[in-house]
């Protein structure tokens, strides 16, 4: 691909390290409905721009982030509309740990 002329690249980012984060809250409660929060941190010079939440480590569901910053606070829930429990797989009742995707701006 080329660029059109009067278009240039943007220099590339000098982030290289990835975003951290983890788990303040997890919460299993009646009919599986999963509520959980939490922190995420980009040391590296930008900024946290998403943060997925997995109990099994393969299907991940988006959280919301209260900020968009290098220092941010999520939240997560899932399982209080009908069409979620309908639909995906529901998590164990007995819920203890999640995995985490961070994503950053760079």
């Amino acid at each position: 691909a080329t660029l059109e002329p009067g278009y240039s690249l943007p220099p590339p980012s000098t982030d290289v390290q990835p975003p951290t984060g983890g788990l303040h809250e997890l919460a299993v409660s009646e009919g599986s409905r999963v509520e959980a929060s939490g922190w995420a941190a980009d040391g590296g010079g930008g900024v946290v721009a998403a943060v997925e939440v997995s109990w099994d480590g393969s299907r991940y569901h988006p959280a919301e982030l209260e900020t968009v910053d290098a220092d941010a606070e999520w939240r997560f829930q899932w399982g209080a509309l009908a069409w979620e429990r309908a639909h995906g797989d529901p998590p164990p009742r007995e819920l203890s740990r999640v995995w985490l995707r961070l994503t950053d701006d760079s």
